[in-house]
């Protein structure tokens, strides 16, 4: 574990404090002060692990003859401590009932709020209650217990404090505030009016905190301004008149045109958050005025940005007129939003021309930046105009500079550019100076830069005419000038050009940096041949294509010769596996030159062969000899074992083959597995870099599986484990694992082996995995992980390891799914459904032979409840079928029927108690041995990272003894484990698989990765959030990484119902889904079984679940997430980005299902 030093500190204090308090039994400072220090907050989190040495103090000083301060004192602390005593609550029952009867302590609120936060029932001396008594313990003695009644906290001292010496000795009306403010004229001084509105309403309030924090600045004024407006507002009505004349001057803000748009926006923010609660705090008439005020007040440019509050109002507006002209507006209200609403102006957009007719004007496709779109949409304008107008100029200007068409934007602003008056000279004279630089006319780039207005884009260009007006590399410095322009960054930036296709600004930086003489091998010349490849491939050129082909071999051949290579000898030994003898003498970077060469050639000879490539493996026999001249380089390896394995399908050969798995497999095995260390140094720096890396990782796994059958391929692959790290691995250990159970012996005895070497150097990243596998019935499979767990064992602390890991595992399975929820399904599966019996009754009790021999194994509290309550009926319905079977007598039947219908209904009683707010589980009668682990040397599940010094990593230090039970439908269990670092809360669950999940989760870290490398998702922050999936067995059981500050989309929809009575609407919508009478379904009819309706939903075709949710969804407007974002955003802003984040995030999770 790691030692920090203010871990240490922390835990070294409460033994020092209590040393004292053992030395000085009746020095009453000294008890004072040590028990206060025991009650600070600093110190909590040490005080679940050292209740054995405070508690003995906190017992004794609640005993009666200590003096008052000491024994309330003690009180503090336990109400601090409440939930840590929880399990030994018992103990403290007497001191309390003792301290109940003395006079002076029953009345104080200390006693008061210790009976209630351990739910005791204390009394005083009249026989009266002090506290609040807890419900009944249920009838198995689970611990279970409802959450103590909430309670406010005691104020902070330091708050008393700032409240006292801050509030005014007089509070301030309303209406001696707002008369002084909201009634007067705004037109003098807006923000000056604004400002003072501000302070007036949050001082007249009647709310301490915010009268206080009237004088922090503007910027607590505007979050406090609306919550403090609606305070104020509620203080009138019991002043009407006055109350008229507010709402008067509101509705007379929001009519006059001349106010600052900085009041109307504060108002209209106001009305949208007042629209958020079904109190009416104002007339219709002021949301009246405020929608006439927001449609026609913010016209403006697409640059002009809106408030997010208008966009809400022109959208309310569309939905209730859907015509052209709303809908028009609404495009461009997104648009004016900013970036979070172009995907929304995208879809209006196109609603609009699909739904309407109506033709998009050019400047909104541009504004949301499909350039090439745009043109198309202003050519057909342009197409019945006779003039170019300057609309049209200046979007052609735009869109050929975002397109990277110098060309076309230069001989346009040619043309054009001096019959435009000076306002929209300067408009365009960006676009325009850009398009002459890359065209190379400085003269006419310092004309259009007469009209450049001030600002860096203008200093730039100044800069650039000077240095080419002073001919800074002339003469004697032309050998400078090529060494420098030749740097890699600058052919860097010339491929990033081409790759983005901006290929005209791409070919003056390969002109300005290509010498008059070029060597052999020149860097300048291959890129320039690369960037013509792929103009003439992009214009199907195929004589283009093959000129370039043809350039570019002899370019190789030159260098080949320049460097003394044998071109005949160097490509004969291309195939098989023959040593390339031709290249020994070469250094890194001539290797390098060559292989990118022929890498090159081959996958232009590929496309120039189309589909005859499969036959003519002239090709392939090039990209192989790329491969094997730079063994290290991955594009190549990778390409060749892609090709292969296509030539391996292509031509339809058996994996029985052993000479075609030769030639085709075996190579792409080789290829896949590059040296990873090697790979991935080279790949930090790369745009898809880790790309390479996933896919070829999950490339050599599935060729590994596949043909693991063939040796060649089990000792290519046993080859490249001996020659490559460990670490690459980690990604893929639950793939590994969930094969340990192959039936080829050969492939089994491959993978164990890889695994046993990345247990030895990352043996925490294997153990949970390994204890899943060890949970199946597949005897080989648990055999196999046995194997790999006894490895572990013969490692230094192995065995502990090992041993802490089963113990956890097998506990957390004992947690996640008691007997009671066990055998209620056990029983309901065995209950007839509608008349239909699936299972035999005679067979019952060979089915549930090994379950009843459970129930005599007993190994906790509540097992052994358990049995006292139910075994004996359980037995007795076993012992009935069973004289069923030999005597076949109806009766039988009747009986064990009845008795296993109403232990059916007891069980599910009682889990139904477990559904009630606030229901815990106690470890210390489920699972007591999880409460004995102390200090783990074994990391906290799914939080292992093999970049980290283990030493630093979050080991398990104990369990929280207190697990919350969720009311869902399968009963999971919130659970918290705490290590040396923080506290961690798991979800888990019981009776769903979650190896799916944990499989889902590695695709969406794929998918991230994919994302990241896209500039159009990288800008819209298109990623999918994951979280850590940790199954405990193979069977339904396993650890969910809690995601804190969230909550259910269901849940968020049916309060915002139940907050405008609208619960029938579901009623109707759950009815319609399972097919019954919408107008009379009751879901909590006691003959209605949920869970069988459920199911019995879940197994109907595709095409009538499609019909019932059609049928759910047409009670309603299909409205409810929209209501539920809004109401729960702060702000109009907040909102926008919300939405937007959840239609992205819908969309991306989406795609890959």
């Amino acid at each position: 574990m790691s030692g920090n030093t203010q871990h240490h500190i922390l835990y070294r204090t409460i033994p020092l404090i209590c040393q004292a308090l053992v030395t000085c039994p009746d020095d009453e400072t000294v008890w004072h002060k040590g028990l206060g220090l025991l009650s600070s907050t600093k110190l909590r989190r040490a005080l679940p692990h050292t209740s054995s040495i405070w508690l003995p103090l906190l017992l004794k000083g609640l005993e009666v003859n200590k003096s008052k301060g000491i024994i309330l004192e003690s009180l503090r602390l336990l109400i601090e401590a409440a939930d840590i005593l929880e399990p030994m609550k018992s103990c403290l029952a007497k001191p309390l009932r003792s301290l109940g009867q003395v006079a002076n302590l029953a009345g104080t609120k200390e006693v008061t709020l210790a009976a209630e936060c351990l739910g005791h029932k204390v009394w005083d001396n009249n026989d009266n209650v002090i506290g609040s008594q807890v419900p009944n313990q249920p009838d198995n003695q689970t611990l279970l217990v409802r959450n103590s009644s909430t309670r406010e906290p005691p104020q902070h001292r330091l708050l008393s404090e700032i409240l006292v010496h801050n509030l005014p000795p007089k509070p301030k009306s309303v209406q001696h505030a707002w008369t002084n403010t909201l009634l007067t004229s705004p037109h003098d001084s807006p923000s000056l009016w604004l400002h003072n509105l501000y302070q007036a309403t949050l001082e007249a309030s009647n709310v301490p905190e915010m009268t206080v924090t009237s004088r922090l600045g503007p910027l607590i004024h505007t979050d406090l301004f609306q919550t403090a407006f609606v305070k104020c507002h509620l203080q009138l009505e019991d002043d009407a008149a006055f109350k008229v004349v507010v709402d008067e001057a509101i509705i007379s803000l929001l009519s006059d045109k001349t106010v600052g748009k900085n009041i109307f926006i504060t108002f209209l923010d106001l009305l949208a958050f007042c629209t958020k609660d079904t109190t009416p705090y104002f007339s219709p008439k002021i949301f009246e005025a405020a929608k006439m005020c927001a449609l026609p007040c913010f016209h403006g440019g697409l640059n002009q940005t809106l408030p997010g509050v208008i966009l809400r109002y022109i959208e309310q507006h569309a939905e209730a007129f859907p015509t052209p002209e709303s809908i028009s507006s609404l495009v461009e209200a997104n648009i004016r939003v900013g970036s979070g609403g172009y995907d929304a102006a995208w879809r209006t957009l196109l609603w609009l021309e699909n739904d309407w007719n109506i033709e998009p004007q050019p400047m909104w496709i541009t504004s949301l930046s499909h350039w090439q779109q745009a043109l198309s949409a202003q050519d057909r304008i342009d197409k019945n105009q006779q003039v170019t107008m300057y609309s049209s100029f200046n979007l052609r200007m735009i869109c050929y500079h975002a397109l990277g068409d110098y060309q076309k934007g230069y001989d346009l602003a040619q043309n054009l550019f001096e019959g435009l008056d000076d306002d929209e000279r300067r408009n365009t004279a960006h676009w325009a100076t850009a398009a002459a630089w890359h065209m190379g006319d400085f003269d006419t780039m310092a004309d259009y830069l007469a009209f450049h207005p001030r600002g860096t884009s203008k200093s730039l260009y100044e800069a650039i005419i000077n240095i080419h007006n002073e001919h800074v590399f002339k003469y004697g410095h032309l050998h400078a000038r090529q060494k420098l322009f030749s740097c890699r960054p600058v052919l860097d930036t010339a491929k990033l050009c081409e790759s983005e296709g901006m290929h005209e600004a791409a070919q003056p930086i390969i002109k300005c940096i290509t010498p008059n003489v070029t060597p052999p091998g020149c860097k300048v010349e291959y890129t320039k041949l690369r960037l013509q490849w792929e103009d003439v491939f992009q214009r199907h050129d195929r004589n283009g294509m093959e000129a370039v082909f043809e350039s570019t071999y002899i370019h190789t051949h030159r260098f080949l010769g320049y460097i003394n290579v044998n071109k005949e000898e160097l490509e004969a030994s291309a195939s098989g596996l023959q040593h390339l003898s031709e290249i020994g003498n070469l250094n890194t970077s001539e290797r390098q030159i060559i292989a990118r060469r022929y890498y090159r050639l081959g996958e232009w000879m590929a496309i120039l062969q189309g589909s005859e490539w499969l036959k003519a493996l002239q090709s392939s026999h090039i990209r192989s000899l790329a491969a094997k001249i730079d063994v290290s380089w991955y594009e190549a390896a990778f390409s060749l074992a892609e090709r292969s394995v296509t030539l391996f399908e292509s031509n339809r050969f058996s994996s029985s083959d052993g000479t075609a798995i030769c030639s085709y497999i075996v190579p792409a095995l080789r290829g896949e597995s590059v040296p990873w260390e090697a790979a991935c140094s080279k790949l930090q720096g790369l745009k898809k870099g880790q790309e390479f890396v996933i896919k070829a990782l999950l490339r050599l796994m599935t060729l590994w599986f596949r043909f693991g059958k063939s040796q060649a391929v089990l000792v290519e692959v046993e080859n490249q484990l001996n020659i490559t790290d460990v670490e690459p691995w980690l990604s893929a250990i639950p793939q590994f694992i969930a094969r340990l159970g192959i039936p080829q012996k050969d492939l089994q005895y491959t993978l164990i082996k890889l695994l046993k070497s990345i247990s030895s150097h990352y043996p925490h990243a294997v153990i949970w995995p390994l204890l899943s596998a060890t949970q199946t019935r597949k005897v080989e499979h648990q055999e196999a992980a046995r194997v790999i767990m006894n490895y572990i064992c013969s490692m230094p602390d192995g065995t502990r390891l090992v041993d802490q890991a089963e113990l956890v595992g097998r506990e957390l399975i004992r947690t996640s799914t008691s007997w009671l929820e066990r055998w209620r399904g056990i029983v309901d599966h065995f209950l007839p459904r509608q008349d239909l019996k699936e299972i035999r009754w005679h067979d019952i009790p060979k089915i549930w032979e090994e379950d009843l021999k459970m129930l005599k194994n007993l190994e906790t509290p509540d097992e052994h409840q358990f049995v006292l309550q139910y075994g004996h009926q359980l037995h007795l319905v076993d012992r009935t079928l069973v004289r069923y079977n030999s005597t076949r007598e109806v009766n039988l039947v009747n009986k064990a029927y009845s008795t296993m219908y109403g232990l059916y209904g007891e069980i599910e009683a009682q889990l139904n108690r477990w559904r009630l707010p606030g229901m815990k589980l106690y470890l210390a009668s489920t699972a007591p041995r999880l409460l004995t682990l102390r200090d783990c040397i074994f990391t906290v599940p799914g939080l292992y990272d093999p970049h980290i010094k283990l030493g630093d990593q979050a080991f398990i230090d104990r369990f929280q003894p207190a697990v919350q039970i969720l009311s869902s439908k399968q009963l999971p269990r919130k659970l918290t484990i705490q290590s040396n670092l923080s506290n961690h809360t798991f979800l888990l669950k019981g009776n769903e698989d979650l190896r799916g999940d944990e499989r889902n989760m590695q695709l969406f870290n794929l998918i991230n990765t994919l994302l990241n490398h896209r500039s159009d998702a990288f800008g819209r922050n298109l990623l999918l959030l994951p979280y850590e999936v940790v199954p405990l067995s193979q069977s339904a059981v396993g650890l969910v990484n809690w995601v804190s500050n969230t909550q259910q989309l269901q849940s968020m929809i049916q309060a915002n119902r139940d907050k405008h009575k609208r619960n029938a609407l579901t009623n109707r919508e759950l009815g319609s889904l399972l097919g019954y009478d919408p107008d009379v379904f009751n879901p909590n009819h006691p003959k209605l079984d949920a869970p069988a309706e459920m199911d019995k939903y879940d197994k109907l075709p595709l095409p009538t679940k499609v019909q019932g949710l059609k049928a759910a969804l047409s009670h309603s407007n299909q409205s409810d997430i929209k209501d539920v974002l809004w109401q729960r955003s702060p702000s109009a802003d907040i909102w926008i980005r919300r939405w937007t984040n959840f239609a992205r995030t819908v969309g991306v999770a989406s795609e890959p299902f």
